[in-house]
């Protein structure tokens, strides 16, 4: 796919530190343990349906480029996302990067190496993501329907 490579250059050190470790996580500093921790035991809910699938969306920006997301859930922990944007000159550009995820009742955060790149919302069958606003709204991904073997 042509073009955008700077762009994809700031874009992609989320996905090169995202490589570098295998610990994610586990490693986190104090802090950010603790916030996970009072994630888990302020809003934990037994029986909650479990989050793995695929989730997808799509939206334009402010720049008029359309973006388009796929974000994986596997079970144990792993987490996927491919994005790709296509601009309104015909460019396009696609990443993707691999990390962890935690539940903690309603909320999916998405991380490695004791950092946390994202914060999903579980609602209904969808994720949002608060801290990334689109026309005042926040993102939303769809899960998507399960592929038949």
């Amino acid at each position: 796919m042509g073009g955008g490579h700077g762009r994809s250059e700031a874009r992609g050190a989320p996905l090169r530190q995202a490589r570098r470790g295998a610990h994610g996580l586990r490693a986190a500093p104090p802090p950010l343990l603790l916030f996970l921790l009072s994630l888990l035991l302020l809003d934990c809910r037994s029986g909650s349906s479990s989050p793995e699938g695929q989730y997808g969306g799509s939206w334009t920006e402010a720049d008029q480029s359309t973006v388009r997301v796929t974000l994986s859930l596997a079970p144990g922990g792993k987490a996927v996302m491919q994005r790709i944007v296509r601009w309104p000159d015909g460019q396009t550009e696609a990443d993707s990067w691999e990390s962890e995820y935690r539940v903690g009742g309603d909320r999916i955060l998405i991380g490695s190496e004791g950092k946390v790149y994202a914060v999903f919302q579980r609602q209904g069958h969808a994720l949002l993501d608060p801290s990334h606003l689109v026309n005042g709204k926040p993102i939303r991904l769809e899960r998507q329907a399960a592929k038949a073997p």
